[in-house]
């Protein structure tokens, strides 16, 4: 069940982990996606240390995701995440789904940037809103900044 399942997963979660993101989310999201424990710390590291990442991650043919619409989508996403007044998963797919409507693009297209934002990786435990709820809305915040610093603007 999920509470023993959490139980035995914070033993694995990285120290900073532990100490900086929601747990219990992280455990919900986790639970199905893990068949060894002892893969935990791997999966999970990226939430402790966001690792230093190639901008090619950005470019993803299927998802429509170019180095200039992820750096449109980023800086655009940035000012309502900032703006949000609380957070949940539910609360940010509800603004960037009306984001998504209102700038005419691909789910993909928008959540793929922020993901590759968040994580720094290809491939993830959750996807970008599940990712965003358990990092908390000022580190999510400072990830896309960050990206946003990296991304080469528009040519």
């Amino acid at each position: 069940d999920f509470e023993s399942f959490h139980e035995l997963a914070l033993a694995y979660y990285p120290e900073k982990v532990r100490a900086t993101c929601n747990t219990l989310k992280l455990s919900q999201v986790l639970q199905s996606r893990t068949s060894v424990l002892s893969e935990i710390p791997a999966l999970t590291g990226f939430l402790a240390d966001l690792p230093d990442y190639d901008l090619h991650l950005f470019i993803q043919e299927k998802s429509r995701s170019t180095l200039d619409t992820s750096r449109r989508v980023l800086s655009e996403v940035a000012p309502l995440i900032e703006s949000m007044d609380g957070w949940s998963e539910d609360l940010l797919k509800s603004q960037l789904q009306g984001y998504i409507a209102q700038a005419g693009l691909k789910t993909s297209t928008v959540m793929w940037p922020i993901r590759i934002a968040l994580s720094g990786q290809a491939a993830t435990p959750g996807g970008a809103t599940e990712l965003a709820d358990i990092l908390g809305q000022a580190e999510t915040l400072r990830r896309i900044r960050l990206a946003l610093t990296r991304l080469p603007e528009a040519e």
